[in-house]
């Protein structure tokens, strides 16, 4: 069973409206508090996701894309133990979750992670997704890295990479 939560907030992308789940705006970082609150909002939606569906809670996997992404981070970081697999896709870690995760590092380390980024992505630089790699090795995350020759968007190849991760480390 999949749970797909969409951002409460329009953002706009371009010539399109996109969904967010905190306020941004285009070059500049995005406030912590916000973050904090959104993910506070996105765990209570997991509780009441894992109450009201036959949810296996061993099962249960983090998934975002670009903001989304951002909350599975943030959220994944402080309940490791909860979740069987984490999954970020053209986003970012958030440097400021590192010193606190490290607490967590004999969880971290039985989190098996795929961190996905296109090439061309415009919006996230590939160099924040690399950094994010290092920043979770650097905390003992079993992580996968796939770079793809798309911008920032999934691409078929990172399905296909996507659903070998979910079927290995899952299922």
């Amino acid at each position: 069973m999949a749970v797909c939560p969409q951002g409460p907030l329009d953002v706009p992308i371009g010539a399109i409206q996109g969904y967010g789940w905190f306020p941004i705006t285009m070059g500049t970082v995005p406030e912590p508090e916000e973050i904090d609150k959104a993910a506070r909002r996105l765990t209570e939606f997991i509780n009441a996701a894992l109450e009201r569906y036959p949810i296996d809670p061993r099962k249960l996997v983090l998934l975002g894309f670009s903001q989304g992404g951002v909350m599975a981070y943030r959220i994944a970081m402080r309940q490791p133990e909860r979740f069987a697999a984490l999954v970020g896709i053209s986003t970012w870690f958030p440097p400021e979750l590192k010193e606190s995760a490290a607490s967590k590092a004999d969880a971290l380390a039985k989190l098996p992670t795929l961190v996905q980024h296109g090439r061309a992505d415009d919006m996230i630089e590939l160099s924040r997704a690399r950094e994010s790699v290092e920043n979770l090795r650097e905390l003992g995350v079993p992580l996968v890295f796939r770079e793809y020759d798309c911008g920032h968007e999934i691409s078929a190849s990172g399905i296909s990479d996507l659903t070998e991760f979910l079927e290995k480390k899952v299922l």
